[in-house]
């Protein structure tokens, strides 16, 4: 069954490839959290758990849905952004959490096919100052060294 929208068709195949990357990121994160101490592992566990859930559940919804129609990205781009979400992951260690956010947050935006740059450009920094003020300001904690805030050589 497939539904009629301006948007293009999003097969079953590929939502349920989507759904198992998903999962496996999930399964990859609650392993991972096995080796934290307890306090530090709560939050990955939970996230790694969320994954895991919702794949499963959308992975149910897809098997009854199948082919949609729909305006989301199709299968290259959300492989395109795991690569992304990995050149992240490398950059953050490197160069910061927030330095990292200023390319990522646009990038993962325009591969979704969002081409609105001044809209973007407001957006991501605002999610920037965002997370600067949430973590130093509300929760009192420090960040790893900042190349943007001048804390990298």
């Amino acid at each position: 069954m497939t539904t009629e929208t301006s948007g293009k068709t999003v097969t079953r195949i590929e939502r349920l490839v989507v759904n198992l990357l998903v999962l496996l990121g999930g399964v990859v994160i609650l392993r991972d959290a096995t080796s934290l101490s307890a306090q530090s592992a709560h939050f990955p566990i939970f996230i790694g758990a969320a994954l895991i859930v919702l794949s499963l559940i959308s992975a149910a919804a897809t098997l009854q849905l199948g082919d949609t129609a729909t305006e989301e990205a199709g299968l290259a781009a959300g492989l395109g952004a795991l690569v992304l979400l990995a050149l992240f992951i490398f950059s953050a260690a490197r160069i910061g959490f927030l330095t990292s956010t200023l390319w990522f947050v646009p990038a993962l935006a325009i591969l979704g096919g969002d081409r609105r740059y001044p809209r973007l450009a407001l957006m991501t920094l605002g999610f920037t100052l965002l997370v600067y003020v949430t973590f130093k300001l509300v929760f009192a904690q420090s960040l790893p060294a900042e190349l943007i805030l001048g804390e990298l050589s």
